[in-house]
């Protein structure tokens, strides 16, 4: 259980869910260092447009439990992919299908009810402009589909939109580590920054990413990693009946992104702590949904 963090920030003027948030003036800035969807589509010959099925769409396994990938305006270049990619090569190897706003699946519901777990990726630094790209239908969806019994995987951005902006699954604002009381990170620079992860030190691809909530409520999360300064770097979340995976950095980072910021990861570059993140994410009361024989 998760000892309480001072409080990150002032309070600010929220929108809750169930009201559409007014747009503002200031544009998403989207990370641009990422392999693009449109250049992996060139190198492969996949059709390019919003209707292209990436290399993780191909040959899926029609048994395996079902993941929704969010895709659009409130992600950044590549963010899906790389989300959808450790997805399918955990040990559940998830099916992929994206959902988002120029997809051809939409975040309903009706879809929701048909997946293990909805996955929001990284994106850009403004979460209310990303909430309301989603729209207020999609984020009322993802929330009732997590209180019946779902998961969330949130990334980043996808950390951010978990909080009272976005889909109000923490009953918390989501603050960025950047400039916090003792936080390494003083910028929003890519950057490679150390967590406790499970007790040990690694280390993880980070671009401002979130410090998250202690305590929403009352309702204290599993933490499974933290900053040096204490603050909470990822951890899982109780919602009604389901569980809300969050993670500030990004674990799904390959060497891909190390190459173009030209970063060295001092672990190496692998995808391990997201695969454990996953596989947190999906356990309710310490029973893997999935793989019950694997439960602790």
């Amino acid at each position: 259980m998760a000892a309480e963090q001072d409080s990150a920030a002032p309070n600010e003027e929220r929108h809750p869910i169930g009201d559409t948030p007014q747009r503002p003036d200031t544009s998403m800035k989207l990370q641009r260092h990422l392999l693009t969807f449109t250049t992996l589509a060139m190198l492969t010959g996949l059709p390019i447009g919003s209707q292209a099925q990436s290399a993780v769409d191909i040959q899926q396994d029609d048994s395996a439990p079902l993941a929704l990938v969010y895709r659009g305006p409130a992600g950044c270049e590549g963010c899906s992919e790389a989300v959808a990619e450790v997805l399918k090569t955990s040990k559940y190897h998830f099916r992929i299908q994206y959902v988002g706003p120029n997809e051809k699946l939409k975040i309903t519901e009706d879809n929701l009810a048909k997946a293990a777990l909805y996955a929001q990726p990284g994106g850009g630094d403004d979460e209310v402009s990303a909430s309301y790209s989603i729209g207020n239908a999609s984020l009322v969806a993802v929330q009732n589909y997590v209180r019946n019994g779902g998961h969330y995987l949130g990334v980043c951005m996808g950390a951010y939109l978990a909080g009272d902006v976005g889909f109000g699954l923490v009953n918390a604002k989501v603050y960025s580590e950047v400039d916090r009381p003792d936080s390494l990170v003083h910028n929003s620079a890519d950057t490679v920054t150390p967590v406790i992860w499970r007790g040990k030190k690694r280390w993880m691809y980070f671009q401002d990413g979130a410090a998250l909530p202690a305590d929403p409520q009352g309702s204290s999360p599993l933490v499974l990693a933290r900053y040096p300064n204490n603050d909470i770097a990822a951890a899982i979340y109780n919602f009604g009946e389901g569980t809300v995976g969050l993670v500030g950095p990004h674990p799904e980072a390959d060497q891909e992104w190390y190459k173009r910021e030209d970063l060295e990861n001092p672990d190496g570059v692998n995808q391990d702590l997201a695969y454990d993140l996953i596989s947190a994410t999906m356990r309710k009361n310490g029973t893997d949904l999935f793989n019950p024989a694997n439960s602790n």
